[in-house]
């Protein structure tokens, strides 16, 4: 039996479960399996484990019976039983207790992700500046400050982008804004800013394989090991990035330890779906 653990609706578990039931295989899409309908048994005894899940029709499985697993969003505590106060604490118990029992599976994990993207899936690009340059990999430009006349330098170059630290979330800027005393995420916040982007391209790493949405330069192309490399320092085996053609050279400007594939063009996504299914079939290299 495959278990893919998503939020309904997702496309990527959707169409990697109708590819494995093609190949005559068992699957389960549930969105979490620490909280009803499934209801989840998890024995330890020292350097033994064993686990049990049920469903609704009556059916039961053991960890043992589990052929791979496809992890995606975990799902959420919504608020009919509970105080909203005590809704995060409840969230984050059941999301350790589900990591932690993803790392006790034998079978092929796709992601079996590393604590910091899995209870910090956001991060901002500059938490993985020291892991792409060890890949021979390197960043946009960036300048962090709050500190007005210091982002209007310019000797600091051409920044033009502003970004959060904590999502994904990019503005453009201009010198108005960058003026403007009453802004005041602009005026009193530090101020993640980069230089303007430039041609911009989406990549999977999804194992061995390397995805590209639509065409590429050759340049681009040549990072390929990196990339996989880069994947392998993660700890992820699926991992999307975006890569920026700068007039400096090739950037990573992000990295996003859930893909979203519903993003890539038709040909990529097929691409990407079948790499997955190879990796939980076994077809293709899994840590």
């Amino acid at each position: 039996m495959y278990l893919l653990l998503s939020d309904p609706g997702d496309s990527l578990c959707e169409r990697v479960g109708t590819a494995l039931v093609q190949r005559g295989c068992e699957v389960r899409i549930i969105d979490d399996i620490m909280r009803g309908p499934a209801r989840f048994a998890w024995r330890l005894e020292g350097l033994r484990s064993e686990s049990r899940i049920a469903f609704d029709d009556g059916s039961t499985f053991s960890d043992k019976d589990i052929e791979g697993v496809v992890v995606r969003r975990s799902g959420r505590i919504t608020h009919d039983f509970w105080d909203a106060e005590d809704v995060p604490y409840l969230d984050e118990e059941a999301h350790a207790a589900l990591f932690s029992w993803l790392w006790s599976l034998d079978c092929p994990v796709v992601n079996r992700y590393p604590p910091n993207c899995w209870f910090f899936p956001s991060a901002p690009i500059l938490f993985w500046q020291k892991t792409l340059e060890s890949c021979g990999l390197r960043t946009l430009d960036f300048l962090l400050t709050n500190v007005r006349e210091e982002r209007l330098d310019p000797n600091c170059g051409p920044m033009s982008t502003g970004m959060p630290l904590t999502s994904a979330a990019r503005q453009f800027l201009n010198p108005r804004s960058l003026r403007d005393e009453n802004n005041i995420s602009l005026c009193n916040l530090p101020l993640l800013m980069a230089e303007p982007d430039q041609e911009l391209h989406r990549v999977c790493v999804v194992g061995s394989h390397i995805i590209w949405d639509g065409t590429v330069s050759p340049d681009a192309r040549l990072l390929e090991s990196a990339l996989r490399n880069c994947a392998t320092l993660c700890g992820l085996v699926f991992m999307e990035l975006t890569i920026a053609c700068t007039a400096f050279g090739i950037r990573v400007a992000a990295i996003e330890p859930y893909p979203a594939v519903q993003s890539f063009g038709q040909d990529a996504q097929a691409e990407i779906i079948a790499s997955v299914v190879e990796l939980l079939v076994g077809t293709s290299e899994i840590v």
